[in-house]
This record gives structure tokens, C-alpha cells and sequence, in this order.
């Protein structure tokens, strides 16, 4: 009969009021509208930790990203900064992967609904694969006949080459709006399926100098944290 409900930190008033007027029609008492990134950082136990505690939260979905400085002080969590690229997920991964596969098997001018679809899943399939492999085999069957090629994770970190690089930007705009270095970071949080992704992973690492932190599962972080909430 309660709820407490998430939203992206970026939204606005009218966007908030909607989000709890969505939940009122549904038959829902909402208690309170939570920041997405305040969520994630409740689920990491930032309010355990001692004042003046930094966190950035970097969250890459299906199909966008965002990143937020959150900081807490005398017992309040305040979003420093929040920025994002609202065109960016794991859906152009999983975009790059058909890309190579077509090119590989022949199929560059093929654009059947059916086939596209079929692409789509095989990607979906071979992107997760590859967070726990070091080589898969990507196949689909389209019209009677088979087509498959093998994809190696190093293969797949150096067509993602330019989307690694998207994911630097909001990351040094959110440190600049925030005026925090991120030395003074305590932690940066991986929130999002899409960070499941060692070349993701990775990425961040090279980014901050050190290891992330993905202590909790990037599925769950917000929902989580909004129920700690």
C-alpha cells in the first residue's frame, strides 16, 4: 500500500510531481521520491559513514548513463552534481556486436524484422557471455541457414574503443561541477547491469587510478537502497 519510488536525479519538479501522481493512481501511499544515485549509495551504507563523505555514483543502464557526486553532511545526502549521456547504454554494445557479426557472416544488407530481432537477442546473449568469458561464439539462423563467428573479449574492448571513451566526459563534467578531485572520493559505486562489463570495469579503473567498488549487485543497488530508505 506504501511506496517509495526512484527517479533520475536530473528530473525536474514537473517530472517529480507526475512520477508521484503515477504512484497515487495506482493505488500507492508514496512516502517519498528518492535520487536514483542517493539510492545506490544508501545500498553501499553511505549513511553508516562519517560526515563529509564523497561518493560518485557511475551508472550505465540499457540505455543511458549517468553520473553523480553525492557528498553527506551533518547526516543529510546532498547530489553534488549530476550529468549523464541519455544516448549511451548497453543496447550500443550490444549495437557494435551486430555491426561486427554482419560484417563478418555477409549479412550487411539484409534488414528483415525477423532477423534483426533474432540479432538483437544473439548480441544480448554474447555481450553477457563475454563479462565471464574470454571468447564466444555469436550465431544466428535466418531463413534455414546458419551463421556464427567467434568473438573475443579483446576483440569486443577494441570495437567498443570510441563508446569507452563517451564514458570519460560526464565523469570529469560531474567532478568539475561538483569542485571535488577525485582523490577526495571515497568511493566510486557501479550501478547498472551494463557494468557488469570487465572492459567497463576497467575503463573506470583507469579513469580514477583505482579499483571501483561493486559490492552490491548493479541490478539491485537502487531498489535496495530505496528500500533501506
Amino acid at each position: 500500500t506504501e511506496a517509495v519510488i526512484t527517479v533520475p536525479a536530473y528530473f525536474n519538479d514537473k517530472q517529480r510531481k507526475a512520477t508521484r501522481r503515477a504512484g497515487h493512481l495506482a493505488g500507492l501511499k508514496v512516502e517519498r521520491l528518492l535520487n536514483e544515485p542517493t539510492a545506490a549509495a544508501l545500498a553501499y551504507g553511505i549513511h553508516q559513514l562519517g560526515d563529509n563523505t564523497r561518493f560518485l555514483v557511475f551508472d550505465l543502464g540499457g540505455g543511458t548513463f549517468d553520473v553523480s557526486i553525492l557528498e553527506i553532511f551533518a547526516g543529510v545526502i546532498e547530489v553534488r552534481a549530476s550529468t549523464g549521456d541519455n544516448r549511451l547504454g548497453g543496447e550500443d554494445f550490444n549495437a557494435i556486436l551486430i555491426d561486427h557479426f554482419r560484417k563478418q557472416v555477409g549479412l550487411v544488407a539484409a534488414q528483415d524484422a525477423v532477423l534483426i530481432e533474432r540479432l538483437r537477442e544473439a548480441a544480448e546473449r554474447a555481450r553477457r557471455a563475454l563479462s565471464e568469458a574470454e571468447a564466444v561464439t555469436m550465431a544466428v539462423t535466418f531463413k534455414n541457414k546458419a551463421y556464427s563467428c567467434e568473438i573475443t573479449a579483446e576483440i569486443f574492448e577494441s570495437l567498443c574503443a570510441d563508446l569507452l571513451v563517451r564514458l570519460r566526459e560526464p565523469v570529469l563534467r560531474a567532478l568539475c561541477d561538483s569542485e571535488i578531485h577525485s582523490d577526495d572520493l571515497k568511493e566510486m559505486v557501479l550501478v547498472g547491469g551494463s557494468t557488469r562489463m570487465p572492459l567497463v570495469r576497467r575503463a573506470v579503473t583507469k579513469m580514477f587510478g583505482r579499483f571501483p567498488s561493486h559490492a552490491v549487485h548493479p541490478d539491485e543497488a537502487v531498489a535496495i537502497g530505496a528500500a533501506v530508505q
